[in-house]
C-alpha cells in the first residue's frame, strides 16, 4: 500500500512538473519551446552535416572505384598481351619444332635411301 501511494505522489510530482515546464504564463512563452525550438536547429544542423558527410564519402568511393577499374584495365590488358605473346611464342617454338624434326626426318629418309 505504501509503494502505491508513493507511486501516485511520484506521479502527480511529474504532473506537476510538466505542467510548470509547458503552460504559458501571461506573455512569457513556455520553457519546453524554446528548447523545443533549440532541438529542432540542432537536429537541422545535425542533418545537414551528415548529408555533407555522405556525399563526400559517396564522391570518394565513386573516385576510388574509377581508380581501381582503371587499374584493372591496365592489368587485363596487360595480362592479354602477356597471353598472346605467350601464345605466340608457344606457337612459333611448335613451327620451328616441326620443321627441325621435318629436316632430320627427310636427312634420315635419304640417308637410308642413299646408303642401301
Amino acid at each position: 500500500m505504501k509503494k502505491l501511494l508513493r507511486l501516485i505522489c511520484l506521479a502527480a510530482v511529474l504532473c506537476v512538473v510538466y505542467l510548470v515546464f509547458t503552460t504559458p504564463r501571461g506573455e512569457a512563452e513556455p520553457v519546453m519551446q524554446p528548447i523545443d525550438e533549440a532541438l529542432d536547429g540542432a537536429v537541422s544542423r545535425a542533418d545537414e552535416a551528415l548529408d555533407g558527410a555522405v556525399s563526400r564519402a559517396d564522391e570518394a568511393i565513386e573516385e576510388a572505384v574509377k581508380q581501381a577499374d582503371a587499374v584493372i584495365g591496365n592489368a587485363v590488358e596487360e595480362a592479354d598481351k602477356a597471353l598472346s605473346d605467350a601464345v605466340e611464342s608457344a606457337a612459333e617454338g611448335a613451327k620451328q619444332g616441326f620443321l627441325e624434326s621435318l629436316k632430320e626426318s627427310a636427312n634420315e629418309f635419304w640417308n637410308r635411301f642413299l646408303t642401301e
